[in-house]
């Protein structure tokens, strides 16, 4: 289920999958467990071990550059279990400028051969008062979120080496990247309309 959520700094809403009954910010966002809720429970995750039972919330936006402002309330709303890692494709930054913009968040940077882009946090919720599980957050583009679920759709789980349908979902991938780039072109585009009138 996907519910939308204006974060106070950003300049549009994004979009928030949750996979579990849960509270995001100050608003409520409740869909049916995926897993029964009891086995998700019964299964402790510690640092660094995510299963296909452990609860996901996926938090899509419009424009690239808004990722930080949602690590930012990330970080303000709960512990993290482990270093966020920002997943980037191979040509998408030059690495190094990359890695010095954001050297203050605190950050892993992996680059992904396929193309693959998100943010990845495990957090720590409490669920009661003595039960605390951990859940994965993904930060994505709804860009990034479209070519992430055809390439599941497309390659998963028979053809992950065939070479045709990788080679078109690269091409899908970059292109992706393309957009995501003129998203964010155009939204400074009219921060400067909107300053200089």
């Amino acid at each position: 289920m996907i519910y939308k959520r204006k974060f106070p700094k950003l300049s549009s809403p994004c979009l928030v999958r949750v996979k579990i009954p849960f509270v995001f910010s100050d608003h409520q966002s409740r869909t049916e467990c995926l897993t029964d809720l009891g086995v998700l429970l019964s299964k402790p995750i510690g640092k660094s071990e995510r299963t296909l039972s452990t609860p996901r919330i996926r938090v899509l936006h419009l424009f690239k550059d808004d990722w930080q402002t949602i690590h930012h309330e990330i970080l303000n709303l709960w512990d993290i279990k482990e270093t966020p890692q920002v997943n980037i494709r191979r040509g998408d930054y030059n690495l190094s400028q990359f890695k010095e913009t954001i050297k203050d968040i605190n950050c892993d940077v992996i680059v992904r051969e396929h193309g693959y882009r998100s943010v990845h946090y495990l957090v720590s919720i409490d669920i009661t008062k003595v039960l605390n599980i951990s859940v994965e957050i993904q930060v994505r583009t709804v860009f990034e979120e479209a070519w992430s679920e055809i390439d599941h759709i497309m390659r998963y789980p028979y053809d992950v080496d065939n070479p045709i349908i990788t080679e078109y979902l690269g091409i899908f991938n970059r292109i992706v990247g393309s957009a995501d780039e003129m998203g964010t072109f155009l939204k400074k585009v009219k921060e400067n309309f909107q300053d200089d009138g």
